[in-house]
């Protein structure tokens, strides 16, 4: 059985796991995940604490921004890092 805590993150999470795939349908990305996979990505070393908008916040984000959504081209970084990306590749 899972703890209540626990519980309760995993259904946040599907929340956020909601948003994302709609995020990426609306900039049309290929999406891959599935709801659990994505939970567990984020459970994964507690990532899912530290989620945010600020820039020491973590994210995920695509490896390689050509490809899809999937397990094998997504990382949980700090946002700065995702901003620094961006501004090389411009």
């Amino acid at each position: 059985m899972i703890e209540p805590n626990l519980r309760f993150v995993r259904y946040a999470m599907g929340k956020k796991f909601h948003n994302a795939r709609l995020q990426a349908r609306f900039r049309d990305e290929p999406w891959e995940l599935d709801r659990e996979t994505y939970i567990d990505l984020w459970l994964k070393d507690d990532a899912w604490q530290r989620m945010g908008r600020d820039s020491d916040s973590l994210s995920m984000t695509r490896i390689d921004p050509e490809l899809g959504w999937s397990v094998d081209n997504v990382e949980i970084v700090v946002r700065s890092t995702i901003v620094r990306r961006q501004r090389k590749r411009t």
